[in-house]
C-alpha cells in the first residue's frame, strides 16, 4: 500500500489525528484535557501520513537531545492494518532523508501497558535498550515505559535492504 510522509502546519489535521476518540485515550495521561493541550510546531514536526488522498495518520518527531530524535506514531484505527507497516518504512526514510545527519538515533518511549506498539515497533527495526520505572501516569497507575532505539545506519540498511557494517 502506498503512501506519503508530508510535514504539516495545519493544526486541524494535528488535531484530527492526535483527538481521535482512540488515539487520545492512549496518548494522554491522567486529567489531561484536549482544551488545554498544546500543538508546539517550534518543537516538533509534524508529519501526515496520506494515502488515498487523506490523512490516515501522524508521526511526531523532536529533538530528545543533540544526536538523537524522538519519534510518536498515530495512525487513524481504522487505517493500521492497511497503513501503518508502510508508513513506518515510509517515515523512517523521510527522516534519513530529511533530517540533519548530525542526528543518529531515533528513540520511541513506549508505555508498558501497549504491548501492541511496543510489538509494533520492534519489528520495524527497534531494539529495546531498557525500562524506565513508573514514568507513566495513567488509570491512577504508575506504569514502566520502555525505551526503544533505532540507529542512522540501521535506519539506512532497512531502506536499503543492506547492512552496512
Amino acid at each position: 500500500m502506498e503512501c506519503s510522509i508530508e510535514p504539516t502546519y495545519d493544526e486541524k489535521i494535528v488535531k484530527r489525528v492526535l483527538f481521535n476518540d482512540e488515539i487520545w485515550q492512549c496518548i494522554k495521561e491522567d486529567n489531561a484535557q484536549k482544551a488545554s493541550f498544546v500543538i508546539d510546531f517550534k518543537k516538533n514536526v509534524f508529519l501526515r501520513v496520506v494515502a488515498e488522498k487523506q490523512t490516515v495518520g501522524l508521526y511526531i518527531v523532536h529533538a530528545f537531545n543533540g544526536t538523537t530524535l524522538q519519534i510518536h506514531a498515530n495512525i487513524l484505527p481504522e487505517f493500521r492494518d492497511k497503513y501503518a507497516t508502510y508508513s513506518a518504512k515510509a517515515v523512517l526514510k523521510y527522516i534519513d532523508q530529511n533530517f540533519d545527519k548530525k542526528y543518529r538515533k531515533l528513540i520511541a518511549l513506549i508505555p508498558r501497558r501497549y504491548a501492541n506498539v511496543y510489538r509494533f515497533t520492534c519489528k520495524q527495526g527497534f531494539v529495546d535498550e531498557g525500562l524506565i520505572s513508573d514514568a507513566y501516569f495513567k488509570d491512577d497507575v504508575l506504569d514502566d515505559i520502555h525505551l526503544l532505539g533505532l540507529k542512522r545506519f540501521k535506519i539506512q540498511e532497512l531502506i536499503n535492504g543492506v547492512r552496512q557494517r
